[in-house]
C-alpha cells in the first residue's frame, strides 16, 4: 500500500483501505520479540517461527518439516485483515502466500493454548490457534473454502511474484 498506491487506486482498492495498509508496518507493527517472550514464559513452546518470506502456508510447510510431522490446519481459524483481503483480491493474490511479517507461529502442547492465548491477550496481542501437528503419514492438510485439500504451496511469495511481474 505504501510503495504501489497508484497501482491499488487503480485496480479498484479505496483510499481508506490504502491508508490504513499503509501504515501496518509500524501498527501494529512487525517485531514478534514481545510475543514470543510471552509465549516462552507462558507455555511448553516447542518451536517458533517467523513467516515472513512466503507467507503463512510456507511457514507451515517449513515448520512440518523442520519436525518431522504432518499437520492439520483450519482456514477458517485464520485471521484475514480486511485491508489484506480486498487487496489481495483486487491484485488477485492468495493471502496465504503473501508476506507474513509480523506473525509468529508457535508449536506447543495443546494443553498449553488455553493458557497461552489467555497470556498474549492480556498484554493486548492477538493470537489464534489454527491448526494441529500430526503424525508425518497424516500429510499436510488444510480444511477450508474447498473441503479438505493439501495445504497449497507458494513456489514464489505472493507479494514478490507480483513486484517481479508490476517492474
Amino acid at each position: 500500500a505504501r510503495d504501489q498506491a497508484a497501482e491499488l487506486r487503480r485496480a479498484g482498492v479505496g483510499e481508506a483501505v490504502i491508508q490504513r495498509a499503509a501504515v501496518f508496518l509500524t501498527e501494529p507493527g512487525i517485531s514478534v520479540v514481545n510475543d514470543a517472550r510471552i509465549a516462552a514464559d507462558a507455555a511448553r513452546v516447542h518451536s517458533f517461527h517467523d513467516p515472513t518470506e512466503g507467507g503463512l502456508f510456507t511457514g507451515l510447510r517449513e515448520v512440518a518439516k523442520a519436525s518431522g510431522l504432518g499437520l492439520a490446519i483450519e482456514e477458517g481459524s485464520i485471521p484475514v485483515l480486511s485491508e489484506t483481503e480486498i487487496i489481495c483480491r483486487a491484485l488477485g493474490l492468495n493471502p496465504f502466500g503473501l508476506l507474513a511479517s509480523g506473525a509468529l507461529l508457535i508449536t506447543l502442547p495443546a494443553e498449553d493454548v488455553p493458557a497461552l492465548l489467555g497470556k498474549l491477550e492480556q498484554a493486548g496481542i492477538s493470537g489464534w490457534e489454527i491448526g494441529q501437528m500430526l503424525a508425518l503419514e497424516e500429510g499436510l492438510t488444510l480444511f477450508g473454502r474447498e473441503g479438505e485439500v493439501l495445504l497449497p504451496e507458494f513456489d514464489r511469495d505472493e507479494l514478490a511474484g507480483y513486484l517481479a511481474n508490476y517492474s
